[in-house]
């Protein structure tokens, strides 16, 4: 007997974007740094589509500033959006 959800075939939405050896590096940077970047969703639920990019800096401390991102991404462009921000702080911190 099953749950009566059937899993999709085919990619998941969440597959568009393929990080290279500059994102990755860029991904290193930032946890090495404590530099935390991470999506927030606008909407509840289990399938939320909107979200903002949310930013903080420095060791983790409980009610610490984070600093959310103006703009609301689509769950598409999402992760690439956050590789951009990794990016970033580590074009800022390199030079």
């Amino acid at each position: 007997m099953g749950s009566g959800l059937r899993k999709k075939k085919g990619k998941s939405e969440w597959e568009y974007y393929s990080p290279d050896e500059e994102d990755w590096k860029a991904l290193r940077h930032c946890i090495n740094n404590n530099i935390r970047i991470c999506m927030i969703p606008m909407e509840q639920g289990m399938d939320p589509r909107n979200f903002k990019i949310s930013v903080a800096l420095g060791p983790y401390q409980r009610g610490e500033k984070v600093n959310l991102s103006p703009n609301i991404y689509s769950k598409e462009i999402i992760v690439q959006e956050m590789y951009k921000a990794m990016k970033y702080y580590y074009d800022k911190h390199r030079k």
